[in-house]
């Protein structure tokens, strides 16, 4: 059913970029007036009838679809229809239900053009989602070094810990993303930081027996080690 609904959202967003912006903003601006026009007699009597029929009521679902569509076309790397939803009044800071931005979803998705759209038109590198993650802790799971190098000069912190004290070297040396750890080793990333659990990027790639990477880190250590 997911894979069903997101073949339709990004069938929808495929339509949506031959729409003007205006186009855009009607549809959003008359989704969430539907949504300030509801008073609080109705929103009881709404959530009354929600409540007997499962189903949510037509303001929020048109607010929910539209920004599901942006958020679908920053995973997709849609500028243009990213474009039209920031004419139209959309943040660069909504949040999915994970607390996903759009930078996020487009470095994750590994689309460099997008992620430079986004962060030319005000969108905060280092926001995190609900587990703590940034879009740059993301792009170091998946290994793409030109978002990683991208989001550094944005001035993204190498060191941040998500909620479990994982960092983006963690990360990247638990899943052998060689060139990422030594981009983040010459960005200044700290190899003796501790998540919850005492792990280490260099325990990490221990457990996972990546030796290149194990190298790096040790290697760093030894350059680091003052008696």
């Amino acid at each position: 059913m997911f894979v069903t609904y997101r073949k339709k959202t990004w069938s929808f967003v495929r339509s949506l970029s031959v729409l003007s912006a205006m186009v855009v903003s009607v549809s959003l601006q008359a989704a969430q007036a539907a949504e300030k026009a509801t008073t609080p007699q109705n929103t009881a009597s709404q959530n009354t009838t929600s409540q007997n029929t499962g189903e949510q009521e037509p303001s929020r679902i048109g607010v929910d679809r539209m920004k599901a569509l942006y958020f679908e076309a920053a995973r997709e790397g849609r500028n243009d229809v990213l474009e039209s939803f920031l004419k139209a009044g959309l943040s660069t800071e909504v949040k999915d239900i994970k607390g996903y931005t759009p930078l996020i979803l487009a470095a994750y998705n590994e689309h460099p053009s997008t992620v430079e759209f986004l962060l030319k038109n005000g969108a905060q590198p280092c926001a995190e989602d609900k587990a703590g993650n940034t879009a740059l802790m993301g792009v170091a799971f998946k290994g793409n070094v030109e978002i990683l190098k991208r989001l550094i000069k944005a001035g993204c912190s190498v060191n941040h810990q998500n909620m479990q004290g994982k960092t983006a070297l963690m990360m990247s040396s638990l899943f052998g993303r060689e060139d990422v750890v030594k981009t983040l080793l010459a960005s200044g990333a700290d190899w003796r930081l501790k998540d919850n659990k005492g792990n280490t990027a260099l325990s990490l790639s221990r457990q996972q027996g990546n030796d290149a990477v194990q190298k790096m880190l040790v290697e760093a250590e030894k350059a680091n080690h003052h008696p």
